[in-house]
């Protein structure tokens, strides 16, 4: 087993990096391998249901970055990373894993990521973050104002007058 981060020392808060480290899990302080993403890396999302065999492995590792999406291989022997989308997203808060694939916002539009595809699921949804709740199979969303957006797996979405801080993700 083994974990993908990006280092604190190479991505500071300010700023992002374009190097994403996969670890040991046995010994973290252990690096396997330094992964060059051509562009700068906003977020990270890993595929949480096995993608049909591809060139990206099993479970690949999607990196967000500031020109479009990238899949990274999970494999042993993993080929460079490949752009899938030209879609960019702002933020970690702009993304969220599922059992369905990983939502993303780009463009003031929801998309659907499953294996090496950007599925587009609805436009103009106004919102700045957001999480999946599965219990509900709902995308909970903050739109600008501070209150909430619930988008239902239909693409149909209603507001609540509540106020968010911030979204937790699991």
């Amino acid at each position: 087993y083994s974990a993908f981060v990006v280092p604190t020392e190479m991505a500071p808060i300010e700023a992002c990096s374009s190097t994403i480290v996969e670890l040991n899990a046995a010994n973290p302080l252990t690096p396997l391998r330094k992964i060059s993403i051509p562009g700068n890396v906003v977020a990270i999302a890993a595929a949480r249901v096995p993608v049909s065999a591809n060139i990206f492995g099993r479970y690949p590792l999607y990196a967000f970055a500031d020109n479009g999406i990238f899949a990274v291989s999970t494999e042993k022997n993993a080929a460079s990373p490949r752009k899938i989308s030209g879609l960019a997203t702002s933020s970690a808060d702009t993304i969220a894993e599922t059992d369905k694939g990983v939502f993303f916002i780009a463009n003031d539009s929801l998309f659907l990521l499953k294996g090496s595809s950007a599925v587009y699921w609805t436009k103009h949804i106004g919102i700045t973050a957001m999480a999946y709740c599965d219990i509900t199979d709902e995308i909970w969303g903050k739109k600008a104002d501070g209150t909430a957006r619930i988008i239902q797996s239909s693409a149909r979405y209603f507001d609540l007058p509540i106020n968010v801080e911030f979204f937790c993700s699991q």
